[in-house]
């Protein structure tokens, strides 16, 4: 299967609630841009965490459905469990007939900010950070404007290729980060 060919709707209030906390998205982001299915020791070198902080939410994710056990493989001969994520891209299905739906929605916007601003203090850290217009690397953009339908239509269709971009070399390349 191609990558980034996977996408998985999350409309299930548990999954929402999974997404709302920042190591569970940088868990599933892992899983996405993984080659294969990985064990915990793995994923926590990944993610530069201990793999004992990954346990909980791990089982957490398995549970509501967004990753999935991938079988075992054996590791110094004992049997090691892989996973694998539920797609290698989520797409949340906005219901707003779920009880407190805005609510989830806050909690996973919240936890998102708090990721981008994680990584764009790292990013800013990087030797190779670069804010030259044509190898820009690093971004920070907020912009409020008032459009009309064909130029939502047009910025909704730029986002989505953008994503598609992004998506579709999330994994380790020989790009850069």
């Amino acid at each position: 299967m191609k990558k980034g060919s996977r996408t998985y709707v999350v409309d299930q209030p548990s999954q929402l609630r999974e997404l709302a906390s920042p190591v569970k998205q940088v868990i599933l982001d892992a899983l996405a841009s993984a080659a294969g299915p990985c064990s915990i020791r793995e994923l926590a070198k990944d993610v530069n965490r201990a793999a004992d902080s990954l346990y909980y939410h791990l089982r957490s994710l398995v549970k509501s459905g967004l990753v999935i056990p991938a079988g075992t493989r054996t590791e110094n001969g004992k049997p090691v469990a892989l996973y694998t994520g539920a797609g290698r891209r989520f797409k949340i299905k906005y219901d707003f007939r779920i009880p407190r739906f805005k609510h989830l929605i806050r909690s996973i916007f919240r936890a998102t900010i708090r990721l981008a601003n994680r990584n764009f203090e790292r990013g800013l850290d990087l030797d190779n950070v670069r804010f030259d217009p044509r190898h820009r690397n690093l971004y920070l953009m907020r912009m409020e404007a008032w459009l009309s339908r064909q130029h939502l239509a047009e910025v909704n269709q730029k986002i989505n290729e953008i994503n598609k971009i992004l998506v579709d070399n999330c994994g380790p390349s020989e790009g850069e980060r």
